[in-house]
């Protein structure tokens, strides 16, 4: 399964306009084989801001209800292709750039390299494994940046 129009990649992002309780929808055995058994799949739904507002108290067989409800018209069949699912909620939610961690993000990325380096997605301001990965390549490259220099 892949919602409507997909060819390619795992994550379709749906905009407030078109609907305001859910915000992505990633099919998560098109990111990585392994992440089902063959013959399955795993497909992450994931609320808006204002939907996870709402729906944060909600008992799990509602939120489930809910969401595969909307995510029916992005992906067709979805509800009736769900054999179970799991809920996580994140109480304490993302991370938020304020506008002072925004102002001071370009002197964190004009410091210069060490041998000790930051890692995490936060140093990206993007809370998912993609921005952790990216903060690990770079907390590296900076750290043998760092070594390379003639002492």
């Amino acid at each position: 399964m892949a919602p409507t129009g997909v060819r390619r990649g795992f994550a379709t992002l749906v905009p407030a306009a078109e609907d305001p309780l859910i915000n992505v929808i990633t099919v998560d055995h098109h990111k990585h084989a392994g992440r089902a058994p063959a013959g399955h799949g795993l497909v992450s739904l994931i609320a808006s801001p204002g939907g996870t507002t709402e729906l944060l108290g909600a008992p799990d067989p509602e939120v489930t209800e809910r969401l595969t409800a909307r995510a029916e018209r992005f992906m067709p069949g979805v509800t009736a292709h769900t054999l179970s699912a799991h809920v996580h909620r994140f109480r304490h939610g993302l991370p938020e750039a304020t506008p002072r961690a925004v102002a001071l993000r370009a002197a964190f990325e004009a410091r210069p390299v060490s041998a000790i380096e930051y890692a995490g997605d936060w140093t990206t301001l993007r809370p998912c494994s993609e921005g952790a990965i990216t903060s690990a390549e770079r907390a590296a490259a900076r750290v043998l940046a760092h070594l390379a220099r003639p002492r």
